[in-house]
């Protein structure tokens, strides 16, 4: 299993059959991913996630889990476009 860390904030666990690829962050910082439908799936959680009741920093974590979700999300249309 291979791990993506974002930043201090989360660990994936990901098999490491698949090729990886990697994406920019909001910060700038490389994030390898390694299992692109199940970083979708875990960004999509991440992109509605609050606290109850609500934190602060929820906006920021929601704002940035949404731009990891689109930019995952055109890498597999792009995978796609560029198979068919």
């Amino acid at each position: 299993m291979g791990i993506i860390t974002t930043g201090d904030r989360l660990q994936w666990r990901l098999p490491l059959k698949s090729k990886a690829i990697k994406i920019r962050d909001t910060k700038g910082q490389w994030i390898e991913v390694t299992d692109l439908n199940k970083a979708i799936r875990q960004a999509g959680w991440y992109k509605t996630y609050q606290h109850d009741p609500p934190a602060e920093s929820d906006k920021e974590r929601q704002a940035y889990w949404a731009d990891m979700y689109e930019k995952l999300k055109a890498l597999k249309t792009k995978k796609f476009t560029q198979v068919g």
